[in-house]
């Protein structure tokens, strides 16, 4: 991390970020201080939200991130990538009764079937809704759906 472990926790304001020098690019695109959310130190890490800038295409563009820390210019380079919004392709089966019950072999699934969805390596990169309902999360309430 970027500070000592000394550090509890810490919000920076919009002075704060500027006496820093707080520093943010995505792609080509330098990020101004309008462009920050928030900023917060935790014990050592540096947590930093942001309104990211829009991009023409798909792809992966590099991103870097720095500020004055403990007396000098810190910098951190990352990976960002831009993907187009996934659109739903199909359905099926498209209804069920409102006890849930599908047409599907199990009686209970419907199959979604995406394009343009960013590439997945794990479960934990996918949410999954209907409505305010999160689903997957062991015991939560799809599990039983």
């Amino acid at each position: 991390g970027w500070y000592s472990a000394e550090t509890a926790r810490m919000t920076w304001s919009t002075s704060e970020m500027i006496s820093r020098d707080l520093r943010i690019k995505i792609g080509e695109v330098s990020l101004s201080v309008s462009s920050v959310v928030s900023v917060e130190v935790t014990g050592g890490e540096l947590k930093v939200v942001v309104q990211i800038p829009v991009a023409s295409k798909a792809g992966q563009v590099a991103g870097s991130i720095g500020a004055v820390v403990q007396g000098g210019q810190k910098t951190s380079r990352f990976v960002f990538q831009y993907f187009m919004s996934p659109q739903i392709t199909s359905v099926a089966p498209n209804k069920a009764t409102l006890l849930g019950k599908t047409t599907s072999t199990d009686g209970r699934s419907v199959l979604l079937t995406l394009s343009s969805f960013p590439s997945v390596t794990s479960a934990g990169d996918v949410k999954v809704m209907f409505g305010n309902t999160v689903c997957g999360v062991a015991g939560g309430p799809c599990a039983n759906m």
